[in-house]
């Protein structure tokens, strides 16, 4: 009769643990994947714009970079319609004036790239602009993903 108990709690603990996974266990995994690669000419003085609508709830990793590093490119992010994200407002950002690091004065951005994270809630709709140098046409490569980074 004890090996017959002993047998039914450890069968319902493995139950348990296997149909209760995530609240005994992570239920978070780190994922990443495209939402939307072009490449393109940035015309003199020219902006050209491009829509990408957030997957899922997660962050959008905005990367523009450009061969030409004589030329100076600009890029900014304006949200278009929040989606499902409640209190969401309506507003554009641009990239921090350098991608920061350990050093005390803010080092700039290398030649030929513009980087920075939106937040993607799902559903979320950003316009991209990408704004040409004031001199030259330049070919560009503009790269939007998506990351889901689960807290340790």
């Amino acid at each position: 009769m004890r090996a017959v108990r002993s047998f039914g709690v450890l069968f319902a603990t493995l139950v348990v643990s296997v149909s209760c996974r995530a609240i005994l266990g992570p239920s978070c995994t780190d994922e990443s994947g495209d939402v939307l690669r072009r490449e393109g000419v940035a015309r003199v003085s020219e902006t050209s714009a491009y829509t990408v609508v957030s997957p899922k709830s997660s962050n959008l990793l905005i990367r523009l970079t450009w061969a030409d590093t004589q030329a100076t490119l600009g890029v900014s992010a304006t949200i278009i319609d929040c989606g499902g994200h409640t209190g969401c407002q309506m507003g554009t950002t641009t990239p921090s004036p350098g991608p920061g690091g350990p050093s005390p004065i803010p080092l700039p951005w290398p030649p030929g790239v513009r980087e920075m994270l939106v937040d993607g809630w799902r559903g979320k709709t950003y316009r991209i602009d990408v704004a040409g140098d004031p001199a030259r046409d330049t070919t560009f490569a503009l790269a939007v993903t998506y990351r889901i980074t689960c807290e340790s």
